[in-house]
C-alpha cells in the first residue's frame, strides 16, 4: 500500500517542516490503527479496500514524500520519519520510505526515458491472440509480478 504526501512550496526553496511531517506520521498511524472517522469522504470512500489491505498479512507500507523544495529533507522532519519507520518495522520491515524533492522530481522525469530498453519475460495465463487490425496477444499476468517490474524498473516502466 503506497501512502503518499505533496508538499507544494511556492518559492520551491527549503525542506518540509517538521510539524507537516508529524501530521504525516499521525495521519499514517491513524490509517493503519484503523482510525476512519479522522478522515475525509474522500478517504471513506476506500475503506472496504483499505480494510481488506490492513487484514492481509503480507501487505507491505511504502510511505512516499514528495515536496517541491530544492533542499535535502532537514534533520527534524526526517528523524519523525525515521523514528515512525522504527516503531511500525519492530517485528518485521513492512514500512518503507521514499522522500523525493525537486532535484530528485526532475531527474526522475528527465531520465524516465532514457538508458537502455526494459526486457521481461512475461508468463500469460488464459491467453490469445487476434490478428486483425494488429497482430497483439492478451492474457491475464499476476499482480505479484507486476509489482516486480515496478521494484526493479521504476519510474521507466511506463516510459
Amino acid at each position: 500500500m503506497y501512502v503518499l504526501q505533496s508538499k507544494w512550496k511556492q518559492d520551491s526553496k527549503g525542506s518540509v517542516k517538521t510539524d507537516e511531517v508529524m501530521k504525516f506520521t499521525r495521519g499514517f498511524k491513524d490509517l493503519v490503527n484503523a482510525r476512519y472517522d479522522r478522515f475525509n469522504s474522500k478517504f471513506n470512500n476506500k475503506t472496504p479496500d483499505i480494510e481488506e489491505a490492513l487484514n492481509d498479512a503480507g501487505t507491505r507500507f511504502e510511505i512516499i514524500l514528495v515536496y517541491s523544495g530544492q533542499t535535502p529533507l532537514a534533520d527534524e522532519p526526517k528523524r519523525e520519519l525515521d523514528d515512525l519507520l522504527g516503531e511500525m518495522n519492530d517485528s518485521s520491515d513492512i514500512v518503507s520510505m521514499r522522500v523525493y524533492n525537486q532535484a530528485n522530481i526532475y531527474n526522475i522525469i528527465s531520465q524516465g526515458a532514457s538508458g537502455n530498453p526494459i526486457n521481461l519475460d512475461v508468463c500469460l495465463f488464459e491467453w490469445g491472440q487476434t490478428k486483425e487490425p494488429y497482430q497483439s496477444y492478451y492474457g491475464q499476468v499476476s499482480a505479484r509480478e507486476v509489482a516486480d517490474w515496478w521494484t526493479k524498473h521504476s519510474p521507466k516502466l511506463f516510459s
